[in-house]
């Protein structure tokens, strides 16, 4: 996934409810069993527009300058190509 443009930061959410409808910055929201985890990329005023919306909203956030190393690119293995659909591994996130 690439992002063009001067977006410096990224901006991981962690909410009860899911705020993809609210928010246009949102790159990908999963859902988890206590909620919902949206990424947003965004410059400097789409921070602080973003931080006074989701003040709120919010269970935690978790704010990171986007490096240079976040732009190199995979390719994603043809081994999950089955059948005619893409077949992704499901990941398990322990906290």
């Amino acid at each position: 996934m690439y992002v063009l443009g001067e977006k410096n930061f990224i901006v991981q959410a962690f909410t009860k409810d899911d705020i993809s409808d609210r928010f246009p910055d949102i790159v990908w929201t999963a859902e988890t069993n206590d909620g919902f985890i949206s990424e947003m990329h965004l410059n400097k005023e789409g921070l602080e527009f973003v931080m006074r919306k989701l003040r709120n909203e919010a269970i935690d956030v978790i704010i990171s300058p986007k490096s240079p190393l976040y732009a190199l690119g995979y390719s994603i293995p043809y081994e999950i190509f089955t059948y005619g659909k893409w077949s992704f591994p499901k990941i398990k996130i322990v906290s």
